[in-house]
């Protein structure tokens, strides 16, 4: 991330403002097309800006994975030109299609404030994101 943008969103968290974070900074990639897409490693930023802003958060996961030539770009010649290239089309195609989407609960900063380490509130942040899916 770049320091003109990670100061102009702990400003507008510090407003009480709502910012969307993807903390992987990337697309989820599936290694098959029978396997779900998994997420890069995801990145200690959105775990510094909530302890900088104290911010509560509402975790958000997004079902679903793109289509063949996406993964094939992504995983197997991992070209990003043409990844890119290919997701710009995989989001074309989903205009106007049903996406399911999972919400939790809103985490209170105060009940993860004790979190101090950035890579542990982030692995029980991916945690709680990822479980959403299962909780029906």
């Amino acid at each position: 991330h770049n320091l003109e943008t990670a100061k102009n969103a702990k400003k507008h968290l510090s407003e009480n403002g709502a910012l969307i974070i993807f903390p992987s900074g990337s697309v989820s990639v599936a290694k098959n097309l029978k396997s779900e897409a998994k997420d890069d490693k995801w990145k200690t930023f959105p775990a510094k800006l909530a302890h900088q802003t104290k911010a509560d958060i509402l975790p958000i996961y997004f079902d679903g994975k793109n289509g063949l030539l996406f993964h094939i770009f992504a995983s197997k010649i991992k070209s990003s030109t043409l990844k890119y290239s290919s997701y710009i089309h995989e989001t074309r195609k989903k205009i106007g299609k049903e996406i399911t989407i999972y919400t939790g609960n809103v985490i209170k900063y105060n009940s993860i404030s004790h979190l101090k380490n950035r890579s542990e509130l982030i692995s029980f942040l991916k945690d709680k994101t990822y479980e959403l899916k299962y909780e029906e």
